[in-house]
């Protein structure tokens, strides 16, 4: 299961509806309140104000009825209803000035309706490519039991630079979870050929190094029509869950080794770090593969560098595995699900502020 989050509201999604009707509620209100105060007081400034405050919450229609409605309350305040109208020079210029008012108003409605419309229909390809990049991981996939959650640093856009996927083949479960340098729209194309690349290799490549020299062949052919400057990287952690059997063969390239929840505890498991993917061209050796046993009830958390390094207000830096453990702690055993799902809502209840593509991926064997 893929958890994709997003923004509480879309650009140029309609302002809830108090908000949309409180310029002509305002005007209505103003009726009773010109019968019941003196004939000095000038309720000028509302009338006026009620077109620009509607053009900035509705379209072109309901702005015009705004201001026909401000209109119509001025003409009967101060020309008709024997209000003092000395603060003009003629009864009739208060009037022009509303009218030029509400002209402007019907077009700055136009004008924001037209941009904020284009802007939701750009950031909805957006979204769909970043769907259609990342997988909707299953809720369970041969052996496995896994839960995905992701959040762009670029919330404006909807992309990222971090990656994930879990496939099955004839060689286990195969998982990788990777973070491409930058983040939003650049990010996305190295994204998609790192995918490809993996999702072609898991099929043919009989371990985890060999798949690794597979998509570092992939990033260099990508590098070398770009200048030195522009040159790109991805870290990555792959996973392999062989068939029959519990335990998990670990791989990375410069990436986050996962964490393991079990009995109530969190611990890292270590693995020896190879360079990352389109750097690893100056390797002279092999990178290691690592080999652990698992356990009923094991959770694996694999994680992109956004999560831990996540800051507060006072800068201090996300505390994944204390706060990891303190929850463990509390409710003794967690499903995949509950693991992503809190990671995404102990980030704001720790105040941080995201500065990276953020992706965790739980990972349980079933019996």
């Amino acid at each position: 299961m893929l958890q994709l989050t997003t923004r509480k509201a879309l650009p140029g999604e309609r302002a809830p509806g108090w908000a949309r009707w409180l310029p002509l509620l305002v005007l209505v209100a103003l009726v009773p309140a010109h019968l019941l105060t003196p004939a000095d007081v000038q309720f000028t400034f509302a009338v006026v104000a009620m077109p620009p405050l509607a053009a900035l919450m509705n379209g072109p229609l309901f702005t015009s009825l705004v201001s026909a409605a401000s209109i119509g309350l001025f003409s009967w305040l101060y020309l008709y209803a024997g209000h003092d109208s000395s603060v003009y020079d003629t009864d009739t210029d208060g009037l022009s000035m509303l009218v030029g008012i509400c002209l402007m108003s019907v077009l700055m409605a136009w004008v924001r309706e037209r941009y904020s419309a284009r802007l939701v229909r750009v950031n909805t390809v957006a979204e769909a490519a970043q769907l259609a990049v990342l997988p909707n991981i299953p809720d369970e996939i041969g052996s496995l039991r896994c839960a995905a959650w992701y959040r762009p640093a670029e919330q404006d856009t909807m992309v990222g630079g971090d990656l994930f996927d879990v496939q099955n083949t004839s060689y286990g479960v195969r998982v990788i979870v990777g973070d491409v340098k930058g983040h939003g729209l650049d990010a996305v194309s190295t994204v998609s050929a790192l995918l490809g690349s993996f999702r072609e290799g898991v099929l043919d490549d009989p371990d985890l190094d060999r798949l690794g020299v597979r998509l570092e062949r992939r990033m260099t052919w990508d590098n070398s029509g770009r200048s030195e400057w522009a040159t790109s990287f991805a870290t990555a952690l792959m996973m392999e869950f062989p068939p029959g059997n519990r335990e998990v063969r670990i791989i990375t390239y410069g990436h986050p080794t996962p964490l393991l929840l079990r009995e109530g505890e969190v611990r890292e498991l270590h693995a020896p770090p190879g360079p990352p993917l389109g750097l690893a061209g100056q390797l002279t050796s092999e990178v290691a593969t690592i080999t652990v046993s698992l356990t009923d009830d094991d959770l694996l958390l694999a994680y992109t560098d956004g999560v831990i390094e996540a800051r507060d207000r006072k800068g201090r830096f996300y505390p994944l595995i204390d706060r990891l453990g303190r929850r463990l702690s509390e409710v003794g055993r967690m499903e995949t699900v509950e693991l992503a799902e809190f990671i995404d809502s102990d980030l704001d209840a720790f105040g941080a502020r995201i500065r990276d593509d953020v992706a965790v991926l739980a990972i349980r064997v079933d019996d």
